[in-house]
């Protein structure tokens, strides 16, 4: 079976990630009320290696700045269950990873995990729904309801939603009928 998997919050605690880079920021005396602003002020995908250089230039700081940004990168972001989930699957299906976003800030975070052994490809996307895949015949296992709800106008009708409690999405209501999970090992659907 081809199962896609999306990164962002399915396999990497994206929220943890984000939170410790603000923690660095403010370790630099850069407020996270600052770091929106200029978060905000961005008219493309989000790319947290774009923002740090924006506040390595807005605020004068030295490349120490963005030596500590590019140390965040790590597999220590990995969920707990997603090594297990990959070892009991890949062997007997297709995996990939199909991850909405900026394609070098995806791609810096999914190499630093080192688990690519695992996948048969990775998609990066601005727009789930408009790749060439066999949607109708594919199992998909994603966090975000909006990408949920673009998986099915595809023609997705296998969707998993994965429900981790500190993911940005969690309270978020899926308007897609869809079996839920909190973790990747309760999934029963394979």
């Amino acid at each position: 079976m081809n199962i896609y998997i999306d990164f962002d919050g399915t396999l990497f605690d994206t929220s943890r990630f984000y939170n410790d880079f603000i923690n660095l920021c403010k370790s630099y005396n850069i407020n996270e009320s600052k770091v929106y602003n200029l978060r905000n002020k961005s008219n493309t995908l989000f790319s947290l290696d774009k923002l740090a250089l924006d506040i390595k230039n807005k605020y004068n700081l030295d490349e120490s700045f963005i030596g500590e940004v590019n140390k965040l990168y790590s597999s220590k972001y990995l969920y707990d269950d997603v090594i297990p989930f990959l070892n009991k699957y890949y062997k007997d299906n297709n995996l990939y990873i199909l991850s909405y976003g900026e394609n070098n800030y995806q791609l810096k975070k999914i190499k630093c995990c080192n688990f690519t052994k695992y996948f048969k490809d990775i998609i990066i996307t601005t727009n789930k729904g408009k790749e060439n895949i066999d949607y109708e015949n594919s199992l998909f296992i994603d966090n975000n309801p909006k990408e949920i709800e673009n998986l099915s106008k595809a023609g997705a009708t296998k969707i998993i939603r994965i429900k981790r409690k500190d993911d940005s999405h969690f309270s978020l209501i899926c308007l897609i009928p869809v079996k839920e999970y909190f973790a990747l090992t309760d999934i029963d659907m394979l």
